[in-house]
């Protein structure tokens, strides 16, 4: 779900907050925008010939000029609250000095990488790192949250996916907004890694090691903290010592963050950021997650939280050329909603309080043999990917009928707004089916069938 733009696609199209352009008059072509791209080489200016201002352009769909206007008000707005309290954090006072330093320190961090692969790079730690680069990726999670749903512990797996998503929602809006590209330098290396971005957008913060932070984090809180309370009323020590989980922890995050530098994926500025969102986010999921499920339990959370995602993939700026985070969190806002039906409905159905970690499922107890626990993934795994497939291809055809190419390929160009909202749709749709799926339909499935 990660990357970052190198400067190959930066298009940085001036130092003020970018915002959308006017839908009445700028007929602009994609053509001419692209030849107005500047290189990360020519400075930090990131100015362009391409008008007074240079200023960026957005897709936005056309009402009447009085919506757009107010639409771009509130954009506007909901940009400079991301990006003001940042700005403010690193002690500048206006976001366009914030991104002239991050601008430095990306141009002055792609001679340190370069540096560090020149010193350490070998083919080992060049497979090392891709292996636990992968460990971030949207089809690792596809793999692990299953399993950890169906097999392990059904809460856990609940709180991870909510940190998960909710740190990359905040962190894919970061990278188009501050428009930060990869290092690059000549020689520089670039490893050809399993990236579901393609690589192709911006790269401030490091959502890898964002995501090393927060997961490494959780599952060290929830196991030495969070349970300790019933191991202690069992006189019950942990299986693992706290020191050896300490270990881990620190083997998770090292080897995720500095892996993306070595690979020359990020700078250091980028994982010095990712490192700032991890802990926020984590700090953020312990202390408001309980408060937030008893909001949820105590009230119709159906329509409370599809109308947040919403006004959330209205706001998101949308960039011409286009980057994978508008694709990226229309899929994570999916996944959220599905998520948060899913559980609900079977944690209340299984009488389970969604807010507190007592009487925590023991899924892999009660007879859970080997040949059962297989049987389980199988059946899950194949209704999932067939749901899935099944929805996608209904979805892709019915907006062909209408004359929308709602395939999202972030290679290329939109033909239009409405390619861009089918795309929105189209991956809204089949990842909140997916999580519903994961955390309702397949758990409801092995109950009738015999596999719990």
């Amino acid at each position: 779900m990660q990357g970052g733009r190198d400067d190959a696609f930066c298009w940085e199209g001036s130092d003020a907050l970018p915002h959308c352009s006017p839908c009445h008059g700028d007929e602009t072509s994609n053509d001419e925008v692209k030849k107005r791209r500047p290189s990360f080489k020519d400075g930090v200016s990131g100015r362009n010939d391409g008008g007074a201002t240079g200023q960026n352009k957005y897709f936005q769909f056309s009402v009447s000029e009085t919506f757009d206007k107010n639409l771009n008000k509130a954009r506007a707005t909901f940009v400079r609250t991301i990006a003001l309290p940042v700005a403010w954090f690193y002690l500048k006072d206006s976001v366009e000095s914030f991104k002239k330093l991050k601008r430095e320190r990306v141009m002055a961090g792609s001679q340190t990488v370069l540096r560090l692969q020149r010193k350490f790079r070998t083919p080992f730690l060049d497979t090392y790192f891709s292996i636990w680069s992968f460990c971030a990726e949207e089809e690792f999670y596809l793999i692990i949250l299953p399993i950890l749903f169906w097999c392990v512990d059904y809460r856990l797996a609940r709180h991870v996916t909510f940190i998960v998503n909710n740190g990359l929602l905040a962190g894919n809006v970061m990278k188009d907004v501050f428009e930060l590209p990869r290092p690059n330098a000549p020689g520089l290396y670039k490893a050809k890694t399993m990236d579901s971005t393609g690589c192709l957008d911006f790269g401030f913060p490091s959502t890898h090691t964002m995501n090393a932070v927060t997961n490494a984090g959780y599952v060290f809180y929830y196991y030495y903290h969070l349970l300790q309370s019933e191991r202690a009323a069992e006189n019950e020590e942990a299986a693992c010592p706290i020191w050896f989980g300490a270990m881990l922890l620190m083997v998770w995050i090292l080897s995720l963050s500095v892996g993306r530098v070595y690979l020359g994926m990020h700078s250091p500025t980028d994982i010095y950021g990712g490192f700032l969102l991890g802990f926020l986010t984590l700090g953020c999921h312990i202390f408001f997650l309980p408060v937030v499920d008893d909001w949820l339990a105590s009230s119709n959370g159906t329509l409370w939280t599809f109308l947040p995602f919403v006004i959330f993939l209205i706001l998101h700026p949308q960039q011409v050329p286009t980057t994978p985070t508008f694709y990226q969190n229309a899929l994570l806002c999916g996944l959220m909603y599905g998520l948060v039906t899913g559980s609900n409905s079977y944690l209340s159905e299984r009488m389970f309080d969604a807010a507190h970690v007592t009487n925590v499922e023991p899924l892999f107890s009660g007879g859970q043999t080997t040949p059962l626990l297989m049987s389980k993934l199988a059946v899950g795994f194949f209704l999932v990917i067939f749901v899935r497939t099944a929805i996608k291809a209904c979805l892709l055809f019915g907006f062909k009928k209408v004359g929308v190419d709602a395939r999202g390929k972030s290679l290329k160009d939109p033909k239009s707004d409405w390619d861009l909202l089918g795309s929105a749709i189209v991956k809204f749709v089949c990842y909140a089916v997916v999580a519903w799926g994961i955390t309702y339909g397949c758990p409801k499935v092995f109950l009738r069938v015999g596999l719990y």
